[in-house]
């Protein structure tokens, strides 16, 4: 499972399972939220992203599930 941590001021950390397409997102706020049906070059632009606030806001918000 591929995990990268982020230099964000909202999100710490991905983990995703590209078996399962599966990710879930770290906040700073100690929130996580798993998010199904990521495909491997949507889980490589979050990561490469300049922003991953932007990012998750215009491409991942609205698909998460509340993991914990």
């Amino acid at each position: 499972m591929p995990s990268a941590q982020l230099n964000s001021s909202a999100i710490r950390q991905l983990d995703y399972d590209d078996k399962q397409k599966t990710l879930l997102i770290h906040f700073a706020s100690g929130k996580t939220q798993q998010v199904a049906g990521v495909e491997p070059a949507t889980y490589a632009a979050f990561v490469a992203s300049p922003s991953p606030g932007r990012f998750y806001h215009e491409h991942i918000k609205g698909h998460a599930e509340s993991a914990t």
